[in-house]
């Protein structure tokens, strides 16, 4: 017997280990019978699909920023596809490159019936391009000024990394690479789950019109404020 106030408990649905560690996708039925799927990172909870406001703001703040038609998205992190189906609604956007370093998140959101339950995208959209590896490495290898705009959301921020490896991705190096990769006025969006002082020192030093945008999100009976960092590349290029 289980009371009304209590969890219910998960189902793994997959469990693997990685470079990064051990991953589970699992799922829970909350109330009202609503299924709940969660993504879980060395035993930390990573995303769930109960609530992304937050996950949707990252493009639509990063979109509000940007100019012109035709935009080119690169979206750091798949996850449960919630930013890339607001990536989507963006009748201007013309191609999103899509980078998702866990292979069992694509092909979970590849089968039609997790779709319909989670209300993601659909990953054969004309305009999406997947490609399973690493953001930076992805950043790295782009040509110069390919795109518009950049989100990511590949941690629980900047300053507090889900996967070993990724603080090279918000290093001084590696921002130099984000505005290498946007094209002149283009725009970098990072999400985070708390503070990221230390990144938005750091992109001040290599971009202009820096921002940190607060979205405030309830989640059971709290109101969390999570950021969404805005940076722009200079028009002019740097040295």
């Amino acid at each position: 017997m289980r009371f009304g106030f209590e969890p219910s408990l998960p189902t793994a649905l997959v469990r693997v280990t990685r470079s990064t560690g051990d991953c589970v996708l699992q799922k829970r039925v909350v109330d009202d019978d609503v299924v709940v799927y969660e993504l879980i990172l060395n035993g930390k909870l990573l995303m769930d699909s109960r609530e992304h406001a937050s996950e949707e703001s990252l493009a639509e703040i990063g979109l509000r920023e940007c100019g012109g038609e035709g935009l080119v998205v690169l979206v750091g992190g798949l996850g449960f596809g919630y930013t890339l189906q607001a990536v989507l609604r963006d009748a201007r956007v013309a191609r999103a490159l899509v980078v998702e370093l866990e292979p069992l998140l694509v092909s979970f959101l590849a089968r039609e019936d997790v779709r319909a339950e989670l209300g993601a995208p659909d990953l054969a959209d004309r305009r999406v391009v997947v490609h399973e590896g690493n953001v930076r490495v992805a950043i790295a290898e782009a040509a110069l000024g390919a795109y518009d705009l950049i989100l990511l959301d590949v941690d629980n921020g900047p300053e507090s990394l889900s996967a070993v490896g990724n603080a090279e991705l918000y290093s001084d190096a590696g921002l130099r690479e984000c505005r290498a990769a946007l094209r002149p006025g283009g725009v970098l969006a990072i999400w985070s789950s708390e503070p990221a002082p230390e990144c938005l020192r750091r992109l001040r030093a290599c971009f202009v019109d820096v921002r940190e945008w607060i979205v405030p999100v309830r989640r059971a009976h709290r109101l969390i404020d999570y950021s969404v960092l805005i940076a722009r590349a200079p028009v002019e290029a740097r040295r």
